[in-house]
């Protein structure tokens, strides 16, 4: 079983750096310029909202393997990948109006 959170945070954290601290995850490896961390039980990704027209907070999202649950390093990079190339294809720093 998985848990996905996403959360808006102060904008220039790594993603490797939200693992340790919310996961302890310290043996967590670094992908896609600090953007995406990731071990065999958790995965981390952040999303930079940087542009004049979006929110001043980048979006994280952190996936966990729930117990019981099937640990697979690989598997976790790229679920973490995929559900972030997804996300931001939903504009998801727009800032809404209204």
């Amino acid at each position: 079983m998985l848990s996905v959170e996403r959360e808006r945070r102060e904008p220039g954290a790594a993603a490797r750096d939200i693992a340790v601290d919310q996961l302890s995850a310290h043996d967590a490896k670094s992908a896609a310029a600090r953007t995406i961390a990731y071990t065999d039980s958790a995965a981390v990704s952040v999303s930079r909202c940087t542009a004049q027209d979006v929110g001043k907070e980048d979006i994280s999202i952190v996936i966990r393997v729930v117990e019981p649950g099937h640990k697979d390093e690989s598997a976790l990079k790229k679920l973490i990948t995929e559900y972030t190339t997804a996300l931001k294809k939903s504009s998801p720093c727009e800032v809404k109006s209204g």
